[in-house]
């Protein structure tokens, strides 16, 4: 199966950003943040 159709597979959109981000390799949680704007906000 090809990411972008993995991707289609799940409905949210960081999910999805994880996914494609980690396909093709192992890649920490920092690095997926930093790769993709996610901003970690404290509750």
């Amino acid at each position: 199966m090809l990411p972008l159709q993995l991707s289609q597979t799940v409905m949210d959109e960081y999910s999805a950003r994880i996914l494609m981000g980690t396909f093709e390799q192992s890649v920490s949680a920092l690095e997926l943040s930093r790769r993709f704007g996610i901003i970690r906000v404290h509750g």
